[in-house]
């Protein structure tokens, strides 16, 4: 058996499986496993859902998003929202700067601390794989890039 036909064979399996329900069909249907509270608004019971929110496609609506649609083309750069914040090199009290995405620069008597920093071209912890980059890092090296 080649690799290809072993492949589409694992996909056409999983594909099924997904798509009957999998195995624990029976169990779901009439309690949940990983909760076990009173019902609330959200909650009846068997599953979580929010009010006046769409009900939920299962998997083949998922698998007909994903392989169906055309996805929007990621952009190659983008400008960062917090261009305009430099903050100072020092401070005596408390200031918070929004560097990046989750990055915060808290500054507290004296003491700086960035938090959730990635200055790799990748978030990643390999050079070659994962979402590259589309914003240059604001700080590196403990300075601010010229706004």
């Amino acid at each position: 058996m080649t690799r290809r036909k072993f492949l589409k064979m694992g996909l056409f399996v999983t594909a099924a499986s997904l798509l009957s329900g999998g195995v624990n069909t029976a169990i779901s249907k009439t309690r949940n496993i990983y909760y076990n509270g009173r019902r609330t608004g959200h909650f009846d019971g068997v599953k979580f859902f929010n009010l006046g929110g769409a009900n939920p496609k299962g998997v083949g609506g998922f698998l007909r998003w994903k392989l169906g649609s055309q996805a929007a083309k990621w952009p190659s750069t983008y400008p960062s929202p917090f261009a305009g914040a430099k903050p100072e090199s020092r401070v005596d009290n408390l200031a918070i700067t929004m560097v990046g995405h989750a990055t915060l620069l808290i500054q507290i008597n004296g003491l700086n601390f960035l938090t959730d920093p990635i200055f790799t071209e990748r978030a990643s912890p390999f050079s070659f794989v994962g979402p590259k980059r589309i914003a240059p890092p604001r700080c590196v090296a403990g300075r601010f890039a010229e706004d």
